[in-house]
């Protein structure tokens, strides 16, 4: 790092040369140190990360460590009647001679007229999940009330404790994930696979939709193993030529074997808009014309229609559902969201006034002419 250094400054400065007893020389050797330090520092990966890897990317969670359990009869000093409140902690004694802390996890009632629960029928867990819980207590053996209850007599364990387990380590984590992601599929299976994968194909590819079982040929749906795939550039217009070609020769390579993969164009369908709006006070009316024009040219974008409301901000630009319907009341909305509108006194898409059916598959709507006039 400090060579890389000397040879920027000789770039810039040719007849400057490095002395060891400069200052500049110090500080600059100094200072790769500390760089190099971080570098090494940086490359360190802890396999503490692999964990979050596999558990947000893979879906394929570490297996947490779980509490030991019991079951506990209880006895109180009378029969009028009592109540054991769920998250009751109780006590009992380990092998080691040190108390293991255990908490009742439901709320079981003695009747009036007795005095002890059913055999067992107070079931308890440990509050410190892992494999220290099991095999605590004997059968029949005693169990200590920490949390004061001044009608209980009694409390006893059916049982040793079971069911206790560390969590998985890092290292026997990384095992399994590692055989696990062995056997993954990297061919596509699911309809969505194939618009994944159609994004891989070539840069020019911004959306992509599956349309699951559709033959172009002669229109059919429910074809086994077959799928069409729709794509559009980042503008919304269907790919290109070349981009289809790319497409397909990437899916079929990947695809299993006997499965039929189409590409085609989507289907646009152009919506005409006419608003009648009234404007609020002290609000400019061009300016406002021009926002709700530029309202509806943003709802009825091929760039952005289908895309996928569930998915985070940061990547649902890229997803794309099938939505075959223009919904009237949705356009409305967002014309009467525009600042400067007071209220829409009429709106016809396409001539009416109900949702709009868009043609199928791979359907994107298209801005078609838009009047706006005022009430």
């Amino acid at each position: 790092l400090a060579q890389s250094v000397f040879s920027y400054i000789q770039g810039q400065a040719p007849n400057w040369q490095p002395q060891d007893g400069n200052l500049d020389v110090w500080i600059i050797r100094a200072v790769t140190a500390l760089a190099a330090e971080n570098r090494d520092l940086a490359s360190d990966v802890q396999d503490s990360i692999f964990r979050y890897y596999g558990a947000t990317l893979v879906g394929i969670l570490p297996l947490d460590a779980t509490a030991a359990q019991g079951n506990t009869t209880w006895t109180a000093i009378d029969t009028q009647g009592y109540t054991i409140p769920s998250g009751t902690n109780v006590g009992i004694v380990d092998q080691s001679g040190n108390t293991q802390a255990f908490v009742t996890t439901t709320a079981i009632t003695i009747p009036a007229g007795q005095n002890i629960t059913a055999t067992g029928a107070v079931p308890i867990l440990a509050t410190v999940p892992g494999s220290a819980g099991n095999n605590v207590g004997t059968a029949g053996g005693p169990v200590q009330l920490i949390d004061v209850l001044d009608w209980v007599q009694s409390v006893s364990l059916v049982s040793p404790t079971v069911g206790g387990a560390d969590a998985e380590s890092d290292a026997a984590y990384l095992n399994r994930l590692t055989t696990r992601l062995s056997h993954l599929s990297q061919r596509p299976i699911l309809p969505a696979d194939f618009a994944y994968y159609a994004l891989d194909a070539t840069t020019a590819i911004w959306r992509a939709v599956a349309i699951d079982g559709y033959n172009p040929a002669d229109g059919t749906y429910n074809n086994q193993r077959m799928v069409t795939v729709a794509a559009i550039d980042i503008n919304g217009n269907a790919a290109s030529a070349t981009a289809k070609t790319a497409i397909s020769t990437y899916l079929q390579a990947n695809r299993e074997v006997n499965f039929v993969v189409n590409v085609i164009d989507p289907h646009y369908t152009t919506i005409n808009v006419a608003v009648t709006y009234h404007l609020e006070i002290t609000y400019d009316q061009t300016a406002t014309d021009n926002a709700v024009t530029n309202a509806i040219n943003g709802y009825l974008s091929p760039a952005t229609w289908g895309q996928d409301p569930t998915i985070l901000e940061n990547t649902q630009s890229q997803t794309w559902l099938e939505t075959p319907t223009v919904y009237y009341n949705e356009l409305l909305t967002a014309i009467s969201n525009v600042v400067g509108v007071a209220r829409v006194t009429a709106l016809t898409v396409n001539g009416g006034t109900t949702d709009v059916t868009l043609t199928t598959p791979a359907a994107l709507t298209q801005p078609g002419t838009i009047t706006i006039t005022h009430a």
